[in-house]
């Protein structure tokens, strides 16, 4: 027997006339219609037409803007192109890139051979480094540069916030367990 016979047959049992078996019956096959047309996503949860129709504006808008990206590389390609060649012929508008400024000389990374110079060891020393920390910090430095690509538009300047980052291991305010633990014992 189908679900609609059961309860036809319970309600039947239970006294109802069959007029109100068929209210009943119909009340049934509404809300049956009424949850099927609820779309329903893959974990068991009812769609959000709010945010589905949110994903379907941006999915539209970022095809938009990939289509103005490729379409902005295929203008580039157009104008690097000789001029020379009279055969294509560009319209108004298309196919014209917009001058880029220069670009500002955006430093450059330590060099691999550059050694400390004396102006710098004066000044690591002048904060209370050592000599022997200066050099092991300087070859931090230029490696740290090299090997992350750090850039830097004056060396000096760059070392100078490298010796007083408050990062540094004994930097000044900052505890350090084992000096505490030297002046206890």
């Amino acid at each position: 027997m189908t679900a609609i016979g059961d309860l036809t047959s319970l309600l039947m049992l239970r006294g109802l006339s069959a007029d109100e078996v068929r209210k009943a019956l119909d009340l049934v096959q509404l809300h049956v219609k009424e949850s099927t047309d609820i779309r329903w996503t893959s974990g068991g949860h009812p769609v959000d037409s709010v945010a589905e129709r949110r994903r379907a504006y941006d999915r539209g808008r970022q095809r938009i803007r990939r289509d103005k990206l490729k379409n902005a590389h295929i203008d580039n390609t157009l104008t690097s192109l000789p001029s020379s060649d009279s055969s294509l012929e560009k319209k108004e508008g298309v196919g014209v890139a917009r001058e880029s400024k220069p670009r500002a000389n955006r430093g450059q990374v330590v060099p691999a051979d550059m050694q400390i110079s004396i102006k710098n060891l004066d000044f690591a020393m002048s904060h209370g480094w050592p000599r022997d920390r200066a050099f092991r910090e300087w070859e931090r430095f230029r490696d740290g540069s090299i090997s992350k690509g750090r850039v830097y538009k004056n060396f000096d300047a760059g070392w100078r916030n490298w010796v007083t980052s408050p990062y540094q291991k004994d930097a000044p305010g900052k505890f350090n367990l084992m000096s505490g633990i030297d002046g206890v014992i």
